[in-house]
């Protein structure tokens, strides 16, 4: 594909700010098919997942929150987790699906998205969890009354916005549930990045692509290099037998 079209798709992606999907890429940008489309806002949206803070700290809330794809369909379970600023505030987010639904996929969310040592405030209860109790400290939050969906006050501020944002009207959450993981990292790249236009996000992502592509071409001039001396090795040794 041309690279003036990655362009443009990546320029799409950053000025949605609902979430993109696949069919209005493949015509926004006249894609011939629609597997290409979805294949090229894969990759970009593992570029978002890649860019990601590398773990929340401090004060972190967390809790499970749900959501339904279509009316009537079956609901998709998220974990949510959202840094608190001292001022309390909002800060960086994260939203991971819960598809095994057991309490050892709650640990290793924590330990995955959350630095040691960080305090968590959720509603659950920690008292069975011995390992996990020893790298958190955990403080207790009780469920919002008055939340449609029974969360924290956190969780539901968060996911208010969200839908506000249009993030649950999206034809993205129509399709299968193993590719919602997906749509939910854009949406928390874009989440994350609220207060930057669309043209920082473009040019976020453009220097993480140049990082890439410069560890990439430092990684292939060492292997080359390596294969050099091990070409050299096997000369001197063939000479030494002669």
């Amino acid at each position: 594909l041309p690279i003036t079209l990655w362009f443009k798709a990546i320029w799409y992606v950053c000025s949605q700010a609902s979430g993109a999907n696949a069919l209005d890429l493949q015509k926004q940008l006249n894609i011939g098919s629609y597997r290409t489309a979805w294949t090229m806002l894969l990759k970009i949206r593992k570029l978002m997942a890649d860019n990601a803070p590398v773990k929340l700290k401090g004060r972190v809330a967390v809790d499970e929150c749900c959501i339904f794809r279509t009316p009537g369909a079956k609901q998709s379970d998220v974990f949510l987790a959202a840094e608190i600023l001292p001022n309390g505030m909002v800060g960086s987010i994260c939203m991971v699906v819960d598809y095994e639904h057991s309490h050892d996929a709650l640990g290793a969310f924590l330990q995955d998205h959350i630095k040691a040592g960080s305090t968590v405030i959720a509603p659950f209860s920690v008292s069975y969890w011995d390992d996990i109790s020893k790298i958190y400290k955990f403080e207790k939050m009780q469920k919002c009354k008055d939340s449609e969906r029974w969360l924290t006050p956190i969780a539901h501020t968060i996911m208010k916005s969200l839908d506000n944002r249009g993030v649950f009207d999206n034809q993205q959450l129509r399709s299968s549930s193993k590719h919602l993981q997906s749509y939910l990292t854009e949406c928390c790249y874009k989440f994350n990045r609220r207060n930057n236009t669309a043209g920082e996000m473009f040019d976020n992502l453009l220097a993480a692509i140049s990082q890439d592509v410069t560890r990439y071409l430092i990684n292939a001039e060492i292997r080359q290099n390596i294969e050099r001396e091990e070409i050299k090795n096997i000369k001197t040794k063939k000479r030494l037998k002669i």
